[in-house]
């Protein structure tokens, strides 16, 4: 066993351990909380309401009312403000995406709203 001549000397020590314990415990419950949300792909099928929404560290985590998790990924459409489909979505919206398709639909007061992933639309001018 070791002697503590001066437990001041400890202190620091102690102090830096129980530091990193609790933000591991941290980080790991922040992590484990973004693994349950599917990610959304070309051949994902999508058909349902939103009745949640997660925003943490830049993503965005959508619940559907068919009890299935999405991690919405980057979209923008210059023509709706806000532009980016993660700022624009709300709960109680209807989402819809087409199997082998990168269009997402986003139904709200009976209006129709597109965006397609990884992209940009740009704004439509008029002529």
């Amino acid at each position: 066993m070791i002697p503590i001549e001066k437990p001041k000397q400890w202190a620091p020590f102690f102090l830096v351990i129980i530091v990193s314990f609790i933000s591991f415990i941290v980080i790991t419950q922040m992590d484990k909380d973004n693994h349950k949300y599917s990610k959304i792909t070309k051949e994902t099928l999508i058909s349902s309401v939103i009745i949640d929404i997660k925003r943490t560290r830049g993503s965005t985590g959508l619940t559907l009312s068919d009890n299935k998790f999405y991690g919405l990924i980057w979209a923008e459409n210059f023509n709706y403000n806000p532009s980016n489909i993660e700022d624009f979505v709300k709960v109680g919206d209807s989402l819809s995406k087409l199997n082998n398709t990168d269009m997402i639909y986003v139904y709200r007061d009976s209006i129709e709203y597109e965006f397609q992933f990884l992209h940009k639309i740009q704004k439509k001018t008029s002529k």
